[in-house]
């Protein structure tokens, strides 16, 4: 998480996911009355938020490649509370009969509980049971960008120079050499020491070492790096501020992949746990949704074309807008709109028939005069 690519791509998944409103629905209208609506939308426990409980799942499925939270039940068996539980101090296991259940060991304290009672986020993986952690699996790339960091700080950390050469007009002892060299790296090395003047004897003769930063290909191994840490968490290199390659058509382009491959995904997973875990055996005409519309938020332009194409096709009504955009409804509001210059194909070309009728009346007319 020090790697400020990995952080970013973590943190930009984890945050869009959060912001989108999450609740209860039946017949495609919310059930604001419901207890999990409550919890999903609102306070999933007394101590954190909606926002901050998704953000922290999500980014413990990134990061560990798993996100455990117990379900917490009342008298009626009616969820109440999700508390989340660190990934280090879960184990799912299986029993004699190969039913799931998950160990929980929390200050030396270890709890069991059936499957039914653990909300479970999790990454790719192999067993259907635990997600691969993309940290572990881009163990290699994030330690060359953490290296190729390290390795630039401290060059810096030098005044960005590196060492020179001492001649030396006789030949030294290797005990000579080795505090010749401690020295004059003590008293002229660093930052701290840069510009103050050199004092050499005996004939000695500094021979400084010049290079150019492009030489070492800072810039394209920041760029690698940045490349290969989005590769891994599926984002394009913009998103994670590297706008070297890109232009104003294909990040719209790149912005709507986003959606489809990093964000839906995620969405799907915490939906589907949500159905299950948390309503149970209800209808199955109720449901769990996460409103991806709520990403139009930040672009007015998209999101006003967006809406006047939903307000033409009568798919929306003024106030469905409204309510969208957190206004009151206004009267007359509910009604769906659509334009009045269109048909069906069927009909195209045919006159219509109250046109039929006055033609037929202007005939007549004409012939009685």
């Amino acid at each position: 998480m020090t790697l400020s690519a990995v952080y970013r791509a973590i943190a930009f998944i984890s945050n869009t996911v959060a912001i989108l409103p999450w609740g209860v629905y039946l017949d495609q209208e919310p059930k604001t009355s419901d207890a999990v609506h409550r919890i999903l939308r609102k306070r999933p426990n007394p101590e954190m938020s909606a926002f901050e409980f998704m953000r922290l799942m999500v980014s413990s499925s990134l990061i560990w490649g798993n996100a455990y939270a117990e379900i917490e039940f009342t008298n009626g068996n009616v969820p109440k509370h999700l508390w989340f539980i660190h990934p280090a101090c879960v184990t799912p296991r299986r029993d004699n009969s190969g039913v799931l259940f998950y160990q929980v060991s929390v200050h030396n304290q270890t709890q069991y509980f059936n499957a039914n009672q653990i909300f479970h986020i999790r990454n790719i993986g192999s067993d259907g049971i635990v997600g691969y952690s993309i940290i572990g699996l881009a163990a290699r790339s994030i330690g060359g960008g953490i290296a190729a960091e390290e390795f630039e700080s401290n060059l810096y950390k030098n005044h960005a120079l590196p060492s020179g050469v001492l001649e030396h007009p006789k030949t030294l002892s290797g005990e000579a050499v080795v505090r010749l060299r401690d020295q004059f790296g003590d008293r002229f090395g660093g930052s701290k020491n840069a510009g103050k003047p050199i004092v050499l004897e005996e004939g000695m003769k500094f021979s400084p070492l010049t290079f150019k930063p492009e030489d070492l290909q800072f810039i394209e191994s920041r760029r690698f790096t940045v490349e290969e840490i989005a590769r891994w968490f599926g984002l394009p290199p913009h998103k994670l501020s590297d706008t070297s390659r890109s232009t104003y058509n294909n990040i719209e382009h790149q912005s709507q992949e986003v959606i489809n491959d990093a964000i839906l995904p995620w969405c799907k997973a915490l939906e589907s746990e949500a159905d299950y875990k948390l309503l149970g055996s209800r209808k199955e005409d109720v449901y769990t949704k996460l409103d991806i519309r709520g990403l139009l938020r930040g672009d007015n332009a998209s999101r006003a074309q967006y809406y006047t194409s939903m307000l033409q096709n009568g798919v929306y009504s003024v106030n469905d807008v409204r309510s969208l955009e957190d206004m009151p409804s206004v009267a007359g509001g509910d009604k769906h709109l659509v334009q009045l210059n269109m048909t069906t194909i069927e009909n195209a070309g045919e006159v219509p028939e109250s046109e039929k009728d006055n033609g037929a009346q202007n005939f007549d007319e004409t012939e009685n005069r």
